[in-house]
């Protein structure tokens, strides 16, 4: 780099050749030194020089430069011309002098060569893997934007359900008077049940028992058609097992005045005479133990024969009026591998002998003419069976262990009534049916 003086000495431009100039911008050695004048362009000058008289040589003197002072923006010989020491008056820090001496960097990048730098700026290709990045990048930004701001108001208009009220008034579509519909009593405790009977005391040990279901059929219109009621289904066949004379249907169910009513009419129905109702729970609501509490009042003339009025509970894995699920089920309650669950609870050679007499009279003597247990605990593995099995550290009534559960269906009659058809007296009784029976069996009876 070079830089051009304006000042003229003797009508000459001044050339000082420094060598090698320190980072201050004196020379080396000596601190004075003279340099012949050249007609040519001055280099850069970096000390304050003066011309001297004594010789008549004309030469140029350089002198060391004092130590700036702070504040000051250069520095001057101990002996100079003023007009001089205006014009090369420089700060001994050459980055302050505007002028770079030495090569940068990113001096290439300041002089740009078109023969040099013309391959480089033809060269290469867009579709380089960061090029691609960048510009997938971009893409997905665009699309991200326009389905943000564009695809989803649009998507969301047009699939938007409108809410309607269906003719009601009010916020929500409230009827006109404001009142709201009547939700329903569907909990498992009835609301008018009082609560006098959310507690019972046992007659047997006096201990304290929980109300966890009741139904006070105090509204009136209820139905019990399937699907109807959450607890309740009316049953729709004929009761065959029993060789009933009526066709048990679902519109002889239900409630007025506070009562739950059964109908029973002469009608002809399905090829039979009568028709009648009977309400379930199956498969609705179980429970396992407890304390059964109905209120019934009996229809009709106690003089009045051949009805069957009942209120009665059935093992769940049984259902009243199929009979495929009643055979071999009812009334067995039993859970060990014996004799007890084989066909008339007796072998095949015909014992034990007690099985065989002083048992029903209208069926040969027998204890039991039941066809065995079905699901009883002597069932095989691979056998049908739903289950629970033991674990290998529990045993049945025999003490055997693993193996499945016995599984029955037994009944408690609450209550069942008749008229005898030659006295016109009415009867009723309670009886808990299970099988296998036990021989001489002596009830325990302290009435």
């Amino acid at each position: 780099m070079h830089r051009r003086a304006s000042s003229k000495m003797g009508g000459d431009n001044l050339r000082l050749d420094i060598p090698s100039p320190s980072p201050y911008g004196a020379p080396e050695s000596p601190q004075s030194q003279t340099a012949p004048l050249v007609s040519s362009g001055m280099s850069t000058p970096v000390l304050a020089g003066y011309a001297s008289s004594r010789s008549s040589t004309q030469t140029f003197s350089a002198q060391h430069m004092k130590v700036p002072v702070i504040g000051m923006t250069g520095a001057m010989p101990a002996q100079s011309d003023a007009s001089l020491s205006n014009k090369y008056s420089l700060s001994p820090d050459p980055a302050r002098w505007d002028a770079h001496m030495l090569n940068e960097p990113d001096d290439d990048l300041h002089r740009p060569d078109p023969r040099r730098d013309r391959k480089l700026d033809s060269a290469g290709s867009f579709f380089t893997a960061r090029g691609i990045v960048n510009l997938g990048c971009l893409v997905l930004l665009a699309v991200g934007l326009i389905c943000l701001f564009a695809v989803y108001p649009m998507v969301s208009y047009l699939v938007k359900r409108e809410s309607t009220t269906l003719g009601g008034y009010n916020l929500g579509g409230v009827n006109a008077s404001g009142q709201v519909p009547d939700i329903g009593n569907f909990g498992l405790i009835d609301r008018d049940t009082p609560e006098s009977a959310f507690y019972h005391t046992s007659l047997n040990d006096g201990s304290e028992w929980e109300l966890v279901f009741s139904d006070e059929f105090n509204a009136d219109g209820r139905t019990f058609y399937p699907g109807d009621d959450p607890y309740w289904e009316a049953a729709d066949l004929h009761y065959w097992g029993t060789n009933n004379l009526e066709w048990y249907s679902p519109d002889m169910v239900s409630t007025s005045n506070g009562h739950l009513n059964l109908t029973l009419a002469r009608q002809k129905w399905r090829g039979l005479d009568y028709k009648g109702g009977m309400l379930t729970s199956w498969n609705k609501f179980c429970f396992t133990g407890g304390y059964f509490v109905a209120n019934i009042s009996l229809p009709g003339s106690s003089t009045v024969y051949g009805l069957w009025p009942a209120m009665w509970a059935l093992g769940n894995l049984g259902r009243a009026g199929y009979g495929a699920s009643l055979d071999g089920m009812w009334p067995y309650s039993y859970d060990t591998c014996d004799v007890g669950t084989l066909p008339n609870q007796t072998r095949p050679d015909g014992t034990p002998i007690n099985a065989t007499r002083n048992g029903d009279k209208y069926n040969g003597d027998v204890l039991s003419y039941l066809p065995g247990q079905r699901l009883s605990a002597c069932t095989c593995e691979g056998e049908s069976h739903p289950g629970p099995k033991r674990k290998a550290s529990e045993t049945d009534g025999r003490g055997q262990s693993g193996g499945f559960v016995g599984r029955a269906v037994p009944e408690i009659d609450v209550l069942e009534a008749q008229v005898d058809a030659g006295t016109l007296i009415g009867h009723v009784s309670q009886s808990g049916q299970w099988a296998p029976f036990n021989y001489a069996y002596d009830w325990w009876n302290t009435t």
